[in-house]
């Protein structure tokens, strides 16, 4: 974790060079600077995992100040797929017919065209992660989607390992330790790399390291039962492939080095 702190804080050091390096050139007030990250932090339960660790990624946008941009922070529910019509209304470009994402430009600026439609939730997925996380090849489906309130969980394929087959995939050297300065890991192993419920449902509001999955409370089952519903809904809309073939996703190429596998679907 401490060299994760430092990665970090060299990270930010080399995007305060870039704004200095376009100041100096007298580039800053004529450059839309986005800044941004792919997953979350590369440990268990976070990075390729649905989890709040996973799925929330920082988002610093940083406009000239002719465009009158506001300061501070929202808490608006926002996507990555909310960067292309960003950028698009800003060069003054058509939007993009289909896209489900919307401008970030009335979160940004007093100088949009359109107000912002708040979202009720976004939406999350997954497919693989690693060639050679399985000995087949296959994915780990998983759908899902993050309110307000709660982050919803759908797991297509629960008999599959998620973190990929214990003896083929290289997180399990957790298992192997034992213990770690005089405590037993056994249960954080369990808890982060078994295998998943079909179903999970976390309050978004708790701590992101609380991991009670909620699904299995019998006072949460209405809840669980109705973003379930929300959740298909929005995938048809969205016309997710992997509702209709849960493999869809398999029959793609996955390269790993100089290995390519490529499996097909019946």
């Amino acid at each position: 974790m401490t060299r994760y702190l430092e990665e970090i804080e060299y990270g930010d050091a080399e995007v305060q060079k870039m704004l200095g390096m376009l100041e100096s050139h007298h580039l800053l007030e004529n450059t839309i600077v986005i800044y941004t990250s792919d997953n979350g932090m590369p440990f268990a339960g976070a990075k390729a995992t649905l989890y709040q660790y996973g799925v929330q990624v920082p988002l610093a946008i940083r406009l000239p100040e002719s465009y009158a941009g506001k300061s501070g922070k929202t808490n608006e529910l926002a996507s990555l797929i909310d960067i292309a019509p960003t950028v698009l209304e800003l060069a003054k470009v058509p939007a993009l017919d289909g896209s489900m994402g919307q401008s970030l430009l009335p979160l940004l600026t007093t100088r949009s065209d359109r107000g912002w439609d708040p979202r009720e939730f976004v939406l999350i997925g997954f497919e693989r992660h690693a060639a050679n996380a399985r000995p087949d090849s296959s994915t780990y489906p998983m759908r899902g989607l993050i309110s307000d309130d709660w982050l919803y969980i759908r797991n297509y394929k629960p008999e599959r390992w998620p973190q990929g087959s214990p003896d083929t995939f290289r997180d399990t050297f957790m298992v192997h330790l034992q213990t770690y300065k005089g405590e037993n890991i056994e249960p954080y192993y369990t808890s982060l790399l078994s295998k998943r419920p079909e179903r999970e449902l976390y309050r978004w509001g708790d701590p992101p390291g609380v991991m009670h999955n909620k699904a299995a409370d019998d006072n949460m089952t209405d809840i669980a039962t109705a973003l379930d519903s929300q959740l298909e809904s929005a995938l048809r809309v969205a016309h997710d492939p992997g509702l209709e073939a849960r493999d869809y996703f398999r029959r793609y190429q996955v390269k790993s080095g100089e290995h390519t596998e490529e499996d097909e679907l019946p």
